[in-house]
């Protein structure tokens, strides 16, 4: 349930970020937006596997492979620094933080997941349980995509967030209670 729980949350709350990036970035000005949302765009997704690899390196910590985990962070610090470097040299800007932050934590979250699974010997299987969830991110992102488009021309940036997040969260929860039962 643990794991479940964190992928519903995570998931609902990197897409909401990922399609409403564009009415987010308008709360901060109306000008010069395209880096703000590219940069929301690629850091939701960091969201997801942040929570992820909070979780699996807390549960890692407590079957005492603490060293696994300190290892890998120093593997995601590596990687951010190459990463950024050579984004930097090819003239990304700002961005290049957040895309090499993306790329060093989808490779901490992997290989921590890979650790996680092995030492409790979980197979693939357990993997379908993120599917659901999936699906309903996926509809519910559609309709913060919908829902944001229209109501930001008619009540502005900072109140269509607040009724895209309820409404979407209703929706997501609604669609991950019935495909669960089906």
């Amino acid at each position: 349930a643990g794991f479940h729980g964190t992928v519903i949350w995570a998931l609902f709350f990197a897409v909401f970020v990922g399609c409403m990036s564009e009415v987010i970035a308008g709360v901060f000005g109306k000008e010069n937006l395209t880096e703000v949302i590219t940069m929301l765009r690629g850091g939701s997704f960091i969201i997801l596997t942040l929570v992820i690899g909070f979780y699996f390196s807390q549960l890692l910590t407590m079957l005492g492979r603490q060293t696994f985990v300190l290892c890998l962070l120093g593997v995601y610090n590596i990687v951010f620094i190459i990463c950024t470097s050579i984004m930097l040299n090819k003239g990304l800007g700002i961005v290049s933080l957040v895309y090499s932050g993306l790329i060093g934590q989808i490779i901490y979250v992997l290989l921590l997941g890979f650790l996680s699974f092995r030492h409790l010997r979980i197979g693939i299987k357990s993997l379908y349980m993120v599917a659901v969830p999936i699906v309903g991110a996926s509809i519910a992102g559609i309709i913060n995509l919908l829902l944001g488009r229209i109501f930001v021309k008619y009540v502005g940036n900072i109140a269509t967030i607040g009724i895209c997040l309820v409404l979407s969260f209703i929706c997501y929860l609604l669609i991950i209670f019935f495909l669960r039962y089906i």
